[in-house]
């Protein structure tokens, strides 16, 4: 098997990798029918910024919770509990929108219950995948989840730029519901899992104490979780406002917000695959750099564009310039901390990467309704530009890691 491939030698992680496939196809299909009917329903990038923020807001104040909760259970049982979750929360937008009475008051309402399922759901698959492959293949994994998520960044926005007019935002939400059975299924055929490994013997305030310290301690980690939480309020933010580009910036309507989301997707997948193919050895701190500061200039340079072929040249940078960064802070985080500890890091990363993010949306669809959204985007690429270069002045050991 080719080296970029050698995690699928393990059996239940090719099982648990075409049940993620088909999920992450419909929510993306979902992420962008949900930001096409909210402007739609309001034409306010206030709105936008907000129904993502209340998305991932639960992250901020649940994610770290849930890594001690994913520390302390079967971790397949509580991945079955979130993704039913999931398809149950998909299933009611979808209800809602079909029967035509959907306003922005209930997207709202839902994406914050979505919001609380994927503040659990988010470290369990990550540190599932680790005790399904064990180390030998953990940086190859992640990389291969990587890929596939962009993949699905890919697949999922310009199926549904093309579906959306035939079976509107309703039917997208149908069919993310129903893909979710496909990552439900897969983890009830596993079989021959390692013992779970949770702990317990101490209270959940004790478990949450232990792994702050840690990550306050260590530096390394300490950087890297930081890192991603500035970029996650300013930079990853730009998605919410692509409705705005694609409608009134570069004039091009839903098949033109499609078309962008399929953009960031290829760039993604090629630097998905650059990961898969990386070695253990490599050193990935060098390519949290490297993909800090692409991120930057490739979000000024689409802040300037009015072209939407310019952008759609533009946005695969943007892509692969993301998925290099959050694969491999991923990846040496994992790596650097302690077996019984990385359950709770994982869900520190995810507080900073999907729990901070609401913030920067909020400020984003704020800022973007009073100056507009490219001033708005590029102003966030400079406070991340100046970020990534004192995180790199103040961490010489990340080229090094």
């Amino acid at each position: 098997m080719h080296p970029i491939f050698r995690t699928f030698a393990v059996r239940n992680y090719r099982i648990y990798w075409t049940g993620f496939t088909i999920s992450l196809v419909g929510s993306w299909m979902q992420t962008l029918a949900q930001s096409w009917l909210v402007w739609d329903l309001t034409r306010s990038a206030f709105w936008l910024g907000m129904v993502g923020a209340l998305s991932q807001l639960p992250s901020l104040i649940l994610g770290s919770i849930g890594g001690v909760l994913v520390d302390r259970t079967v971790k397949r049982r509580l991945l079955i509990i979130t993704q039913s979750g999931l398809a149950l929360s998909a299933l009611a937008l979808a209800v809602v929108t079909l029967s035509g009475v959907v306003r922005v008051e209930h997207v709202v309402v839902i994406a914050a219950i979505t919001g609380i399922f994927t503040a659990a759901d988010s470290p369990a698959r990550l540190s599932f995948v680790s005790e399904i492959v064990g180390k030998e293949y953990l940086g190859n994994a992640i990389a291969l989840n990587s890929t596939t998520f962009n993949a699905a960044r890919l697949i999922g926005p310009s199926i549904a730029g093309l579906l959306i007019p035939i079976i509107g935002t309703g039917g997208c939400f149908l069919v993310n519901s129903l893909s979710f059975l496909a990552m439900i299924f897969a983890l009830m055929m596993m079989r021959d899992l390692p013992a779970p490994v949770f702990d317990t013997s101490t209270s959940v305030v004790a478990q949450w104490r232990e792994a702050f310290r840690y990550v306050m301690r260590a530096r390394v980690p300490r950087a890297l979780i930081l890192n991603v939480a500035v970029f996650s309020a300013f930079s990853y933010s730009y998605v919410v406002l692509m409705p705005v580009f694609a409608d009134v910036i570069l004039e091009s309507g839903v098949r033109g917000m499609g078309a962008m989301m399929g953009a960031v997707g290829v760039g993604a997948l090629a630097g998905g695959i650059w990961q898969a193919a990386l070695s253990h050895k490599a050193r990935r701190g060098r390519v949290v750099i490297f993909g800090a500061f692409t991120l930057c200039v490739s979000l000024l340079l689409f802040s300037f564009s009015r072209s939407l072929l310019l952008s759609i040249l533009i946005l695969p940078l943007v892509g692969l310039a993301s998925i290099s960064m959050l694969a491999s802070t991923n990846t040496l985080l994992q790596t650097l901390a302690p077996d019984h500890l990385r359950g709770r890091v994982l869900g520190f990363y995810t507080t900073a990467f999907m729990g901070i993010m609401p913030i920067g949306s909020m400020i984003v669809g704020a800022v973007a309704a009073e100056y507009g959204a490219p001033h708005t985007i590029a102003a966030g690429a400079v406070v991340c530009l100046i970020v990534a270069s004192l995180t790199l002045a103040r961490n010489k050991r990340l080229m090094v890691v």
